[in-house]
């Protein structure tokens, strides 16, 4: 069915100009960040970088989301994963074992099978050091962050290390270290290393890596992930469906999803099936089915994407009760001003501005010209269509067929309606 994790082989499609950049940098030690909003592809680059880079290089990936703890737990994961992905390199280890590597004292006994004196000796050191009753938490985030080239110079191998969601160091802050100038202190000299670092935090991590004030700032070249083009949509859900779909089918799905690779693969995949239950060739009128199914009814997998996307980031924006009304608004009108949004909800303009804010911040919104957007457009069609339509009002789902029907109904003038407004629309969902 449709892609649940980093993609590989023939459907990883549309990044090959990127993968050639990135490795370029690799060769020149040029740090790179990709941004992008979720699961457009920046751990499929990831990944994928790994496998094109030349087999001499050692290789490490290491999820800063997944991994955020105590800094103690921090290192022993980021030093634990480090040599997992080294040893997998070397066929030293099943990828099964992974998170074993978590526990210092299992990290220990496997890093025997490299048969260097220093690393083990490294690992020995750490142990020690986390063994005591109070923990110089700063010490300890360097040896983590300095093990890279001691693998790197034990072995005599160039290494490259991958961190997604690096946004999400900062944490640790809360530990009274300053992280990120750890981190940059101890991996700016570090020689026949490079890093490339990925998040989905937009304006967060382009801060941490880009503002003139941050200890990253100038250090890393940004790539943008964002959505793929029309002949890259066609390419990629011909892959999935198994067959060469219609143009105007292509068309619909690329308008509707802007190109993301993740809703593609979905509404592309359900569509076919929709298109098997008919009997029939694959039809825009199936494509809106798809839609029906997996974007408007609250157990669709766009749906359940789209619920745990904004609850969570409407939390970290903010905690105001008129949130929801805001969002409520802007998912029926798209590039509204905070005079706009504050007549609706009863509260002045720089209350709203306020936390206008705090929702960009988030990559929630984004905002041109004084006027704001729901950043992702399929998040923005959930809001209106199924969550504030379906989820939260019981008397739609009491009778679901009837609800259905008029969704179809409503997508079929509002997707499918010819001429110049059709395509007004399809714009206006594109670029807000």
């Amino acid at each position: 069915m449709y892609i649940s994790g980093p993609v590989t082989g023939r459907k990883f499609v549309d990044r090959e100009v990127t993968l050639r950049e990135l490795k370029q940098h690799a060769e020149a030690r040029q740090y790179c960040c990709l941004i992008g909003l979720r699961r457009t592809g920046k751990t499929s680059l990831m990944i994928n970088m790994m496998d094109l880079l030349p087999s001499d290089w050692l290789v490490s990936y290491f999820n800063v989301q997944t991994s955020i703890a105590v800094p103690e737990q921090f290192a022993t994961t980021y030093v634990g994963s480090i040599l997992f992905w080294v040893l997998q390199r070397q066929g030293l280890v099943e990828r099964s074992a992974f998170p074993q590597f978590f526990d210092l004292g299992y990290a220990q006994r496997r890093v025997l099978a490299l048969k260097n004196d220093n690393i083990t000796a490294y690992l020995i050191e750490m142990g020690n050091i986390l063994a005591h009753r109070n923990i110089n938490y700063a010490q300890v985030l360097q040896l983590a962050f300095a093990f890279p080239e001691v693998l790197s110079q034990a072995l005599g191998h160039p290494m490259a290390v991958f961190l997604d969601e690096f946004q999400d160091i900062v944490q640790m802050d809360a530990y009274n270290v300053e992280t990120l100038n750890l981190f940059r202190s101890t991996t700016q000299m570090q020689s026949g290393l490079w890093y490339c670092l990925a998040g989905s935090s937009i304006s967060q991590l382009n801060t941490l890596v880009n503002a003139q004030d941050s200890p990253l700032f100038g250090q890393y070249k940004t790539f943008l992930i964002s959505g793929f083009d029309f002949a890259a949509t066609k390419e990629l859900i011909d892959l999935q469906v198994e067959q060469p779909v219609p143009e105007s089918v292509a068309q619909l799905l690329h308008d509707f999803t802007s190109g993301h690779p993740f809703y593609l693969t979905i509404l592309a995949s359900a569509a076919a099936a929709a298109a098997k239950a008919d009997g029939s060739p694959l039809t825009e009128e199936h494509v809106l089915t798809a839609i029906i199914n997996e974007v408007c009814a609250p157990t669709g997998a766009i749906a359940m994407h789209c619920r745990q996307v904004f609850e969570t980031m409407l939390r970290m924006a903010t905690q105001s009760t008129v949130s929801r009304q805001i969002m409520y608004y802007l998912a029926h009108h798209q590039l509204a001003t905070a005079p706009d949004v504050g007549r609706y909800v009863g509260r002045s303009p720089d209350f709203i501005r306020q936390i206008l804010a705090r929702m960009v911040e988030t990559d929630l919104l984004q905002v041109h010209r004084y006027r704001y957007s729901i950043t992702d457009p399929v998040l923005a069609f959930w809001l209106a269509r199924s969550y504030f339509d379906i989820e939260i009002n019981p008397l739609t789902q009491i009778d679901f067929e009837s609800t259905r029907a008029r969704l179809f109904e409503d997508l079929r003038e509002t997707l499918l309606s010819p001429g110049e407004s059709k395509g007004k629309k399809r714009e206006t969902r594109a670029t807000a």
